[in-house]
């Protein structure tokens, strides 16, 4: 049974949660607007996925998660409060919610640095809880410096690999944690996904899944499915439901985020070649691109910037990205590949998706003396080198394995 002292502080932490979220509000009268309206101006990140980002989080942070959550790591009875500083990534809106919320569920005190790419929506709810009684005045800033002599009991970090050392220098140098504290240190990457035969029917557009609907009723931030079958002509009827939903979820891992999440698909592994499965790629990409334009049109919110905008950046470095590769495309495969006319790479507004060749060889497999097996090898030249570039490889369950 919960300890009532803890009860009642996981409900303190839920009731914050719901002024600064509350379901049953348009984004404008929000707590969180002003801080959603300044991101979204500022093009920090575009407003589709910030909208995304929140309804994933009005979906997942009920006051009965936030006990579950709990109760299922045994935080039950009161603890001896420790200082844990977390250092937030700025790679998508809102990314450190999570540290955010496991230091304050778990009865620790918080402290965070967050990230100049995300200013204003974590600070908005830092200062909903600092008014709820959860936080201190000074537990939130995005300059080190100011947690100068902190001594925090723990760290949780999240960023690029490339700045962990760095900052594990300067915060021993600042004293910001004690030399022996427990240090968790998670770093970028990306996901791999695979699309085999049986996933796949070539015979049908793809429409909105079942499963991207589910979490739309009762929440006005959502853009209903009825919305979406109008914007395209496209009748639910039409559909295959399990095959065109893997490609819909394909697509959403490629196209959310710009491709800059852990869980972002930056590796595609399929026996269909690239051309092959162009034109279905491209038929739900245009699908997923309306349905953020009906979200955004369906919060009659008038901002600075469009989604157009909001990807300005990302674009251009897609856009010399792509020409780099398509001229050394031409330059490499003249006279061969070329002959056919085919690209090994499909642009599609926000995603550079490209196909590289794996190459099989024999070695000695180190567990069967004398024994050779077939593996295959990637050049690491040719993994993503930016957000938002997806790698395409041809190949079976062999391949992935490998």
């Amino acid at each position: 049974m919960m300890d009532p002292t803890v009860k009642k502080h996981i409900q303190k932490i839920s009731d914050a949660l719901n002024e600064w979220l509350d379901p049953s509000k348009p984004l404008a009268d929000l707590p969180l607007y002003p801080a959603v309206k300044k991101t979204a101006n500022e093009q920090l990140f575009p407003l589709y996925d910030i909208i995304h980002q929140l309804q994933t989080l009005r979906a997942t942070l009920k006051e009965t998660d936030l006990f579950r959550w709990a109760e299922k790591n045994s935080l039950t009875t009161p603890i001896q409060p420790k200082t844990i500083f977390a250092i937030h990534a700025g790679n998508l809106p809102l990314v450190g919610i999570q540290d955010m919320l496991a230091i304050l569920l778990s009865g620790h005190r918080y402290a965070g640095k967050g990230s100049s790419k995300d200013p204003y929506l974590p600070a908005s709810l830092v200062q909903t809880f600092i008014q709820h009684g959860l936080m201190s005045e000074d537990a939130f800033s995005l300059d080190l410096d100011s947690f100068r002599g902190l001594e925090a009991d723990g760290l949780l970090f999240a960023g690029s690999s490339e700045t962990v050392m760095r900052l594990e220098n300067r915060l021993e140098s600042l004293a910001i944690v004690q030399k022996k504290a427990p240090r968790l240190l998670r770093v970028s990457h990306f996901s791999v996904a695979y699309l085999g035969n049986d996933m796949l029917d070539l015979m049908h557009d793809p429409v909105l899944s079942e499963a991207d609907t589910e979490m739309q009723a009762d929440d006005p931030m959502m853009v209903s499915e009825a919305d979406t079958r109008t914007a395209t002509g496209r009748d639910k009827q039409e559909s295959s439901p399990l095959r065109e939903q893997v490609m819909v979820e394909l697509v959403e891992s490629m196209f959310r985020y710009q491709g800059n999440g852990c869980r972002s698909v930056g590796m595609v592994v399929s026996p269909w070649s690239l051309q092959e499965i162009s034109c279905m790629l491209q038929d739900v990409a245009d699908l997923w691109r309306i349905r953020q334009e009906n979200i955004l049109a369906r919060q009659h919110v008038h901002l600075q910037d469009n989604m157009q905008a909001s990807t300005s950046a990302h674009r251009q470095a897609l856009n010399y990205r792509y020409a780099y590769l398509r001229a050394r495309e031409l330059h490499e495969y003249a006279g061969t590949r070329r002959e056919s006319g085919k690209s090994q790479l499909i642009y599609l507004d926000t995603v550079l998706i490209r196909e590289v060749p794996v190459v099989p060889m024999t070695q000695k497999d180190p567990e069967s003396a004398g024994v050779m097996s077939e593996t295959y090898l990637l050049d690491e030249s040719m993994l993503p080198e930016l957000p938002g570039e997806v790698i395409w490889v041809q190949g079976g369950l062999e391949v992935l394995h490998h």
